[in-house]
């Protein structure tokens, strides 16, 4: 059935792989689309769930106390405090039976994991936050590209909206010359968006020793010329001894910021790790380091 047949859609025994004429779309390409995203009222906040990064896994404790002290936040509540306010687990459709005709066994399914988790992603602790917490909200905010400029590989792009509809029209190839409208609502969103938290501290294993050490060791390999604390960037552009299909040599250093989480590296992915960046690279050293120096620096890095 074509998208404009007029035909009625006769009925059939199974609804399997009947056209079904869609009702949505001439909104939804015009641009008047609505979402519940799109709606607001005072109070309104954040609801974020942290999910299960493993399969099936022993959940032996959810230490919430530091996200409940962060300004504006509402509550955190875990699968512990949904068991221990009495909250049974969610109700399931009827049991699969054994070709014995015995029921199956069938774990109990709750709003948040308690215990053990089942499935990769699997919420197990929620956190809510006013809309309105400023101080979350910015402390978040600085974090991510909002005070990075200037933008793009050479610097050319001075202010993030101008970084964009360059991109608009130059990388996704828009057809026409994107609206303010649309600028500033990318522009708004992007800058709202927190740099990815560092590994090390997420699998518990960041040594602050090493960090102290590569923190040094970066400061006294002049890397802060370039990526100068606390954005880790500057609005100069530099030779790095690359070059890439157009000529270009000169650079605007990225933030490093997350840089721990961004492989790969330099502006043509040549750099499949941070170790590669100087261990085949040599980015910008001297001298090879030893094994420690490069722990140490590496530690540091993926701290950002």
């Amino acid at each position: 059935m074509s998208p404009t047949d007029d035909r009625p859609i006769q009925p059939q025994r199974y609804g399997s792989g009947q056209a079904v004429r869609r009702l949505e779309d001439d909104a939804l390409l015009q641009g008047q689309g609505r979402f519940t995203d799109d709606l607001g009222a005072p109070g309104d906040g954040w609801l974020v769930f942290v999910r299960s990064p493993h399969a099936h896994a022993a959940l032996r404790s959810v230490d919430a106390e530091a996200a409940r002290a962060l300004p504006g936040v509402r509550a955190v509540i875990t699968g512990a405090d949904l068991v221990a306010a009495g909250m049974p687990p969610l109700p399931t459709g009827a049991p699969f039976r054994r070709a014995d005709v015995s029921a199956c066994a069938t774990p109990p399914r709750r709003a948040l994991a308690h215990e053990v988790v089942r499935l990769c992603d699997q919420p197990s602790t929620l956190s809510f936050a006013y809309e309105d917490a400023d101080p979350l909200w910015e402390k978040m905010r600085k974090l991510g590209l909002a005070d990075t400029a200037p933008f793009a590989w050479n610097g050319s792009a001075a202010t993030l909206p101008e970084q964009i509809r360059k991109s608009l029209i130059n990388t996704m190839q828009s057809n026409q010359d994107p609206s303010e409208r649309v600028v500033t609502a990318l522009t708004a969103y992007i800058e709202s968006l927190a740099s990815p938290p560092s590994l090390d501290v997420l699998r518990g294993t960041r040594d602050d020793a090493a960090v102290r050490r590569g923190t040094q060791l970066f400061a006294d390999l002049k890397c802060i010329r370039c990526h100068a604390p606390p954005t880790y960037t500057s609005p100069q552009t530099y030779n790095v001894g690359l070059q890439d299909q157009q000529g270009n040599d000169h650079f605007n250093p990225p933030s490093l910021r997350g840089v721990g989480q961004r492989a790969p590296y330099f502006h043509d992915n040549r750099a499949t790790t941070l170790e590669d960046v100087f261990r085949s690279y040599g980015h910008q050293l001297d001298g090879e380091l030893n094994d420690t120096q490069l722990a140490d620096l590496l530690a540091f890095l993926r701290s950002l």
